[in-house]
């Protein structure tokens, strides 16, 4: 069995925050290790002061495997020595510093086309592999033929647009629904705050439920009970939730944002302009006014189901990386052929 470290900001495994860069960094280690890789995942502090004892006592040439967050932190990577490291970005970084690391290393893996793009418009020849994520193996929910049980699922944070729903949705506060927040609330308390606000401005506040985080183990349980999922995301670099979402058989309308097209099905979703209240409501209208769309929708998305990607090949991908990243490299700090 091959070893490899995966170095994670502290608390990725908290189920109280199940964010999908969160799920997917500890879905990914599940899978390695059914692959044959002893991979062990190391939460690092979030101010990174530990990370140099933590590669102090890392074998020099383990390949090392690290979430793409870390680099945010204004860690200083440049002593690396020999180490083998692979970073993994959810999303594009947003500090010139992370990309100095990213013109040092020999690959860079990603969870989306959308933001392997985003890199290499800084880096215009990195070797950039994606690792689109997985689903667990899951069942079919049931749905209603009326659509009125509506669901987002994500944390309630300014990026994931849930402030953009509730306006939505007070748009179309004449027709019956009902709407269900699903997601850490404490994160950012304030726009949690403001979203409980704009419910009760709009008149909705009794229709639109904040219910905190669920578990996504087994992960039908996120989606049971709801007939149409929504991601009204401003920013999103794949779409874990619709992608589950679809797996389940419940149909999507998301923002056409970043890289939700790589999570959707074409033909079991709904895609409209992100940040804009007006579209969203009258894709919602749509759905809930219009019985033959609803039923067209919700059978795409039940054979859609039948076809979802599996973990074991995003282990894969990340696994051949891992493997082909060379060993004893005393060259770290300058810049490869392709910078």
């Amino acid at each position: 069995m091959s070893p490899a470290a995966f170095l994670v900001p502290h608390g990725v495994q908290d189920s109280r925050h199940p964010t999908g860069g969160n799920r997917f960094d500890v879905e990914l280690v599940a899978a390695l290790r059914l692959a044959g890789w002893r991979t062990r995942m190391i939460e690092v502090d979030r101010d990174g002061v530990d990370v140099d004892r933590v590669l102090a006592e890392l074998p020099e040439n383990e390949p090392v495997l690290l979430d793409g967050l870390l680099l945010e932190r204004g860690i200083d990577w440049s002593p690396l020595g020999a180490r083998r490291l692979v970073p993994l970005l959810h999303m594009p970084p947003s500090d010139s510093g992370a990309f100095e690391v990213l013109h040092r290393v020999d690959s860079v893996v990603t969870t989306s086309a959308w933001t392997a793009e985003r890199v290499r418009e800084h880096l215009p020849s990195a070797p950039i592999v994606v690792a689109l994520p997985g689903v667990r193996p899951t069942r079919l929910v049931g749905t209603s033929p009326t659509g009125r049980r509506l669901r987002s699922v994500g944390a309630l944070l300014p990026h994931k647009g849930q402030d953009v729903l509730v306006a939505a949705l007070g748009r179309i506060r004449h027709l019956e629904w009902r709407c269900e927040l699903v997601g850490p609330s404490d994160v950012d308390p304030a726009f949690t705050r403001h979203l409980a606000e704009l419910a009760a401005e709009a008149g909705i506040a009794e229709r639109v439920l904040i219910t905190g985080p669920r578990h996504a183990n087994p992960v039908d349980g996120l989606y049971s009970g709801a007939d149409l999922v929504v991601l009204p995301s401003r920013t999103e670099s794949y779409g874990m939730a619709a992608a589950e979402a679809l797996a389940c058989g419940v149909p999507v309308l998301a923002a056409d944002t970043g890289g939700v097209r790589e999570a959707v099905d074409p033909a079991a979703s709904l895609l409209v302009p992100p940040d804009d209240p007006v579209g969203l409501a009258a894709a919602l209208h749509a759905w809930l006014s219009r019985t033959e769309l609803r039923r067209r929708l919700t059978a795409a998305a039940r054979l859609a189901g039948g076809h979802r990607r599996s973990w074991s090949s995003a282990a894969g991908v990340v696994a051949d990386v891992l493997a082909a990243v060379p060993a004893n490299r005393h060259d770290v700090g300058v810049p490869p052929s392709w910078r």
